[in-house]
């Protein structure tokens, strides 16, 4: 067996070596779908290099139908991706839905998607990267504390439902929310407080009107934060004391701030694209910006503001660092 062991490891490194593809040495066999007939009207297919499967049941009649698909044989139950999407028969997800089935992705939207039972997804805890569950009819029924015991979950896209209240949660994996066009009337916080690693905040066009400080004091990672048209007045200093420099993107366009306190963007620098177009300011504050025009590669959008030009101020920044 030794003496087996040997000659195969050597055969590989002949491979390896000689520059021949590892899968032309072994090649991948294909993923097997259930029988087209089990899960009609649902349909399987399989990634173009056989690794992966993706299952869309956008003509389902309705719940039930649903249901009745996850009954059927799947030799193979570890799916890279569920799509569903423009019904409008679908309303609830039970804790049985799916099954024994699993998905890496799960994007359902454009659906009449009402109620989800807090164990739908408990037999992904440890599969499920991705849940976009993007313009539904779902509020705050939404089963939040059952998405912490889905231990790799990175994106969470609840969009354009109708969810008022975003909990605080603890999901250490999660790397980027989407809360955009819902109802959200508040921000803890603590609200980010257990996400380590998180690189996108999306909760623009709800009606926040306040953020509170030092919500993003300990994040190191991230990159994009919108917060456009969500009712806004004034930012208090420490709003966005960042303890990173990847910021990219930062959105408060679209609101109606008057006020910017000094400090607000102490963490605000390199590479930055401040947006602030269509506010009520009236003036820059050297106090405010000062700090942050002086870096060669941030960039503030102010247009469609009454603001008077502060030239002094103008002449300090590295044009175009205002526009």
């Amino acid at each position: 067996i030794i003496a087996t062991m040997s000659a195969v490891v050597n055969l590989i490194l002949v491979y390896i070596l000689s520059g021949v593809r590892a899968e032309n040495v072994f090649p991948k066999v294909d993923l097997p779908c259930p029988s087209p007939e089990d899960i009609a009207p649902c349909t399987c297919t399989v990634s173009s290099i056989g690794q992966s499967l993706t299952l869309v049941c956008n003509d389902v009649a309705g719940d039930e139908e649903l249901e009745q698909v996850f009954h059927a044989t799947f030799p193979y139950p570890y799916f890279s991706k569920l799509l569903l999407f423009g019904n409008q028969n679908i309303h609830r997800i039970k804790n049985e839905t799916f099954q024994n089935v699993t998905f890496e992705t799960m994007e359902i939207h454009s659906t009449t998607l009402e109620f989800i039972e807090s164990g739908a997804f408990k037999q992904m805890s440890s599969s499920l990267k991705e849940l976009k569950l993007y313009m539904n009819q779902l509020s705050d029924d939404f089963p939040f504390y059952s998405l912490e015991k889905l231990e790799i979950l990175e994106v969470l896209d609840l969009g354009f439902n109708q969810i008022t209240i975003f909990p605080v949660l603890e999901i250490p994996s999660i790397k980027e929310i989407v809360m955009s066009h819902n109802l959200v009337g508040g921000i803890n916080p603590d609200t980010f407080s257990h996400f380590p690693k998180l690189e996108e905040v999306v909760f623009n066009n709800n009606p926040i009107k306040t953020l509170p400080t030092e919500m993003f004091n300990n994040h190191t990672k991230l990159t994009y934060i919108n917060f456009w048209e969500i009712g806004l007045t004034e930012l208090k200093a420490g709003t966005f004391d960042l303890s990173t420099d990847t910021l990219s993107k930062l959105g408060l366009a679209y609101n109606n701030i008057s006020h910017v306190e000094p400090g607000t963007f102490k963490g605000v620098s390199k590479f930055s694209l401040v947006y602030m177009e269509n506010n009520n300011l009236t003036a820059l504050d050297e106090d405010v910006y000062g700090e942050m025009v002086a870096d060669d590669y941030v960039q503030i959008l102010l247009s469609n503001s009454p603001l008077k030009c502060d030239t002094e101020l103008i002449q300090t920044a590295r044009v175009p660092a205002f526009r």
